[in-house]
């Protein structure tokens, strides 16, 4: 059973196809391969149905390959739904205990995350990215300062999934607590 599940992965990697342009419309669409650019809104019926895969029958540690959200807009009622994994709480809350910041962007508004980094830590930063992909909005932002310095920037979503962390790290005026 493993080796046909490899004979059918090798099959879609080692193809001819390179690059999505060497494709004809018909080869994209029966490989649901979508043009650079182009996006696909949620509920589309351009795709087509995905088949059930009776064949691998691999488990898959819970929280793992969450994969990412980036670049996809949701309405308010598909963020609603998202929520952390017990592993991405625990880097969240360890990234607040050390230079990150929680905020409301609003009153009645969901919290949000930042975090800042100098560019010397560009693969620290790139590391947490790829951890919290599945929460955040785009790549860390490069941001440059009066003085000609520059830092690297991260925030997430707003999501109501962080109100916990919201209430545990900030007093209700706003202010952060102070950890002993």
């Amino acid at each position: 059973m493993k080796e046909n599940c490899k004979r059918k992965y090798q099959n879609l990697t080692m193809s001819k196809f390179t690059n999505y342009k060497y494709m004809s419309k018909i080869e994209r669409k029966k490989l649901n391969v979508l043009t650079k650019g182009h996006t696909v809104s949620i509920g589309s019926t351009h795709l087509l149905a995905i088949t059930p895969n009776n064949t691998c029958k691999s488990l898959v540690v819970y929280g793992s390959k969450l994969g990412s959200n980036i670049g996809y807009k949701f309405n308010s009622n598909h963020l609603n739904d998202l929520y952390l994994t017990s592993f991405i709480k625990q880097v969240l809350v360890g990234l607040l205990l050390g230079d990150a910041n929680i905020r409301q962007p609003g009153k009645n508004g969901n919290p949000q995350i930042q975090y800042n980094q100098g560019f010397i830590h560009l693969n620290y930063i790139l590391h947490i990215f790829l951890i919290l992909s599945p929460i955040v909005t785009h790549l860390p932002s490069l941001v440059q300062q009066k003085d000609l310095s520059v830092y690297l920037h991260l925030h997430t979503r707003c999501l109501a999934c962080l109100r916990p962390l919201y209430n545990l790290f900030v007093f209700e005026g706003g202010s952060k607590k102070k950890t002993k």
